[in-house]
């Protein structure tokens, strides 16, 4: 090879070195870029991700108390109380004005005591011809089950119950403060589907109410339900409770079965709801007093709690127009105590 090629070829060398160093060069700054881009993205999230969790925490919240059936929501439609949950919760914090008072003297002994002059106040409704007849009707049956000798208890008495009910019963289930009984309840629960549904109970899992009253032999059965069919004609609501009623004496019939008066609602909502309101309800609670024999089967109505001298449930004894505030469902469950029969 002559020394003119090799110099050729030692300046060809030379130029393709410095070309593969200079791309060795590139390819290392791109990396470097590369490695720089990532570290900092790495270093944002870590230094956003105390700012950014608890927000998709809260997010994460607020999606399971969507889902969550165990608490009481204001979400009421048209015919029906709590399509899903109703907010029971006592909220001293948004009705601190009347509610510190309330909770210690609102609802004085001497109250309790009283049933006839307040069940009479309370089925003074909105004046119309149905409210007159529906009023005469409630005296009529608080008349007859204030008849009845009933005796005061504690809380062993409750040992062998079961609750059957909607909304009111779960908030007695979490804030009566009642632990010994059974609890058949859920929110939104309707006399049209009770006998199908499938209801978690403490001691027996999912279960129907038949199955339910298979396994187990009660001695005092309550009855609160009605309320979230309101939007209904009330020959068929009428025909369900019968239903209702006869279904569970047939499966237990040695039970005392205490059928409780749906709560009334606030005169806010009973005098511009068309279903909900307080009318209506009185229609319902007589004809679930009618099934009362006093022998085995009683009504009491604990409307004579919560009640204004209208007949109205108190205003600043509930959040939504509908149920009162988790902290008076103790004065329910201590009137409870008040209202036994003795078993034979």
């Amino acid at each position: 090879m002559s020394e003119f090629e090799n110099k050729n070829n030692n300046l060809e060398f030379r130029k393709n070195l410095r070309s593969r160093k200079f791309d060795d060069s590139k390819t290392a700054n791109a990396k470097r870029k590369k490695t720089i881009f990532f570290f900092s993205i790495i270093c944002s999230m870590a230094i956003s991700a105390p700012l950014i969790y608890p927000k998709m925490a809260e997010k994460n919240d607020a999606f399971a108390n969507i889902f969550n059936n165990d608490k009481p929501s204001n979400n009421l439609v048209e015919g029906k109380l709590d399509d899903k949950e109703e907010n029971v919760k006592s909220s001293d914090d948004t009705n601190k004005s009347n509610s510190e008072t309330l909770a210690a003297s609102s609802v004085e002994p001497t109250t309790l005591n009283n049933e006839t002059s307040v069940a009479n106040s309370s089925a003074n409704e909105p004046s119309t011809t149905s409210s007159e007849t529906t009023a005469t009707q409630t005296q009529e049956s608080q008349k007859s089950s204030n008849s009845v000798e009933y005796m005061t208890v504690d809380d062993s008495y409750f040992s062998d119950a079961l609750f059957i009910g909607d909304s009111r019963t779960v908030g007695i289930h979490e804030y009566g403060k009642l632990t010994t009984p059974d609890y058949f309840c859920s929110n939104g629960l309707s006399s049209y589907t009770i006998l199908k549904e499938n209801i978690n109970v403490k001691g027996f899992g999912k279960t129907t109410l038949g199955n339910l009253l298979s396994k187990k032999t009660y001695g005092k059965i309550y009855i609160m339900i009605g309320v979230n069919e309101l939007g209904n004609v009330m020959d068929e609501l009428a025909t369900k409770m019968n239903d209702l009623i006869t279904a569970v004496r047939k499966a237990q019939p040695n039970a005392i079965i205490y059928l409780q008066g749906n709560l009334h609602v606030t005169a806010a909502r009973a005098n511009t709801d068309k279903y909900i309101n307080n009318v209506r309800m009185n229609e319902l609670n007589s004809i679930i007093a009618s099934h009362a024999d006093n022998k085995k089967t009683f009504y009491i109505d604990p409307n004579i709690l919560f009640d204004d001298e209208n007949g109205n449930l108190r205003q600043d004894y509930s959040a939504d127009n509908s149920h009162i505030y988790a902290k008076y469902y103790v004065i329910w469950t201590d009137w409870l105590k008040t209202k036994a029969i003795k078993q034979s």
